[in-house]
């Protein structure tokens, strides 16, 4: 096989030299013919060597030993008894379970979901070694940084619309993903955990954008407090949920309606009476021409407004002392003389 490969290699070096001396000996003289041959015989050289080195190459490379069907009577490797033992040893690995969707973030583990109590508080049941709860253990969990309206003696508004959708977002018996925060557990000794679904469902922040809860701080917990305070302008805005229905937020169930009930109108305040209208005042020539006389029989009372002889309708009145309007022109006592 490396004898033929090496053949193989030469003829078709020998043909590329041809085809490349051909054509540089008709280089002048070309045709439709001579660029026919030139590739022809090119084409054939290059196939030739490629098939020389490939059959060459694989010559050269020794085959793998088959060292079960040697049989040349030597004793049996102890290769095999070692490879046996590996199956054993990988059957006793406990099966990993399954993997989170790939929208949630990592450091997350599972658990089951075993109870709904309210619109913000489940019941889980931990896996073996996968904390924060404890093996096999059922408890109670409250979701962070959300709060949804009480059910039960204290019912409030919207509370058992908003448990009914815990409970479509986290079916009993399904598969819930968990990851906590900086504190585990609040003054109830309850577990505090961010929740998303076996869909990969955040449900603490869809409980928010669909108006089923509202969005409440509980420090050092804030790993998401962005993404879930994020959620509740848009659902206060268009009246989703608990904004629509309730009038506000942990209105006592009994009052709770579908729909907003709209505000009684107040009753109309009386209107006050029309208070009359002044009489207009005199216009200063009518009230000249009507002007009565004073006990001192001064006809004008003092500045201001100023007057003077061409503004009034009298004549030949008595001024008073120091004739603050100069009616007395000539000093004599009678004002605007005629």
């Amino acid at each position: 096989m490396t004898v033929a490969g090496i053949l193989l290699v030469l003829i078709g070096l020998g043909v590329i030299v041809w085809s490349i001396v051909f054509a540089l000996r008709r280089y002048e003289r070309w045709s439709t013919t001579t660029t026919r041959r030139f590739w022809t015989g090119l084409s054939g050289g290059l196939l030739a060597l490629l098939v020389g080195f490939v059959a060459t190459v694989l010559s050269i490379v020794p085959a793998p030993e088959n060292t079960a069907g040697s049989g040349n009577g030597t004793t049996a490797p102890s290769t095999p008894a070692v490879a046996s033992s590996t199956p054993a040893t990988s059957a006793s690995t406990p099966p990993t379970g399954p993997t989170p969707p790939s929208v949630v973030p990592g450091g997350v583990t599972r658990a089951e979901v075993a109870g709904i109590i309210d619109g913000d508080t489940v019941e889980l049941l931990g896996r073996t070694g996968a904390g924060p709860l404890p093996d096999e253990k059922r408890v109670e969990v409250r979701l962070l940084e959300i709060d949804a309206p009480e059910v039960g003696q204290r019912e409030q508004c919207y509370g058992d619309e908003a448990t009914a959708r815990l409970r479509e977002l986290l079916p009993v018996g399904g598969t819930v993903w968990i990851q906590r925060d900086e504190r585990l557990r609040d003054r109830y000794d309850r577990y505090l955990l961010y929740l998303w679904n076996a869909d990969g469902v955040f449900v603490n922040p869809e409980l928010v954008r669909d108006g089923f809860a509202k969005a409440v701080l509980h420090r050092p917990n804030d790993k998401h407090w962005n993404t879930i305070s994020g959620a509740q302008p848009g659902a206060r805005g268009a009246g989703s949920g608990l904004w629509g229905a309730c009038e506000r937020f942990g209105q006592p169930g009994d009052t709770s309606t579908t729909e907003r009930r709209p505000s009684p109108e107040p009753n109309p305040r009386p209107r006050p009476e029309p208070r009359p209208e002044p009489e207009p005042r005199p216009d200063p020539e009518t009230r000249h021409q009507t002007e009565q006389r004073d006990s001192g029989g001064y006809r004008f009372p003092p500045p201001p407004p100023d007057r003077d002889c061409s503004q009034v309708s009298a004549h030949d009145f008595r001024v008073r002392p120091g004739d603050p309007h100069r009616f007395d022109s000539d000093g004599d006592g009678i004002g605007c003389e005629s």
